[in-house]
């Protein structure tokens, strides 16, 4: 994730054409509150089997769920 911060920072939020990334509100805002939150980011692989996940992918597992049924409810 740390790469892609840096690039994007040092690009200005701005894709090959020099135009802002249609997101880049939400990029910055999200970066804001990793710093601020002291967040650490983990890459949880998905399609696997529920007999081999561990436990951080079992709880994303639920909160994916959620949101996803959320996300259906309201939009």
């Amino acid at each position: 994730m740390e790469n892609r911060r840096a690039k994007l920072e040092a690009n200005n939020f701005q894709g090959k054409n020099d135009k802002k990334l249609n997101n880049t509100d939400l990029y910055i805002e999200f970066y804001q509150l990793v710093d601020e939150l002291d967040l650490e980011i983990v890459k949880v692989k998905g399609h696997s089997p529920s007999k081999s996940r561990n436990t951080i992918e079992k709880i994303f597992t639920v909160v994916d769920r959620r949101a996803r049924k959320e996300l259906r409810k309201n939009g």
